[in-house]
């Protein structure tokens, strides 16, 4: 939904809906390369994703969960996936952390890697995060709103070169580690919103907030309306 040509996608395709107003559905079919999945790498942006080490911080390995013929099959089709848009590569780390399936409402499976371990090493990101009264504030007058979501938003980050390593996991047939921001990193949040802000910037408190992947936009009036969801989609497209 924001970076790169491809990059930052706003909405699921099957979002688009055909009983929003026909201006809107306009819009949206004239940004529709915003809307499309996003494949490959990320470009590099205004943020890499660091993990800074407390002193005295060691490597560690912890052995896989034992899981199910089945939970096995997703777990390397989903690893298969991450390999092929080239989220993730074999890694040779002496880190590793643990993976989790983790099941959807919908009945499917997320991979997550347990960072705990990692985590606990890690220094704190102190980057100040905004406060929802705040954002109420910035509301008043406004009438009209837009809400856009972030597809795999922390995907859309680079991990630092140097810190890659630090990502690694294992599962029951081989060790990878990635290079893009993965979920469950501390620190995430405070890495992804200080970008959101730098796309956003020419438009913030003028007729955007945003908060980590959400972004609102709000207008007094619905001409205005329209024409700030196109600005959007411009700074959006343009990076």
């Amino acid at each position: 939904m924001i970076f790169g040509v491809l990059e930052l996608f706003l909405l699921h395709p099957e979002q688009l809906n055909s009983d929003w107003p026909p201006a809107v559905q306009e819009l949206t079919m004239e940004f529709s390369d915003l809307f499309a999945k996003p494949t490959g790498l990320p470009p590099p942006r205004s943020h890499f994703h660091t993990i800074p080490f407390l002193p005295g911080a060691q490597s560690f390995k912890l052995r896989p969960y034992q899981y199910s013929p089945a939970q096995k099959d997703e777990i390397e089709q989903q690893v298969q996936e991450l390999l092929k848009q080239g989220m993730i590569q074999e890694s040779s780390s002496p880190f590793a952390s643990l993976v989790l399936l983790v099941e959807k409402k919908t009945g499917e499976w997320r991979l997550c890697v347990d960072y705990k371990r990692l985590n606990a090493l890690t220094i704190k990101n102190s980057y100040p995060m905004p406060i929802m009264e705040e954002f109420l504030d910035e509301l008043a007058g406004a009438i009209w709103f837009s809400s856009l979501d972030l597809r795999s938003g922390y995907h859309q980050i680079l991990v630092l070169p140097d810190d890659i390593s630090k990502t690694a996991f294992q599962i029951h047939r081989g060790h990878y580690e990635y290079k893009v921001m993965p979920y469950g990193v501390t620190g995430g949040p405070a890495t992804f919103h200080p970008v959101m802000n730098c796309v956003l910037a020419p438009l913030l408190r003028k007729c955007v907030v945003v908060f980590i992947d959400d972004i609102l936009i709000y207008s007094k009036s619905w001409e205005e309306h329209l024409q700030h969801i196109r600005a959007v989609f411009v700074l959006l497209q343009q990076h």
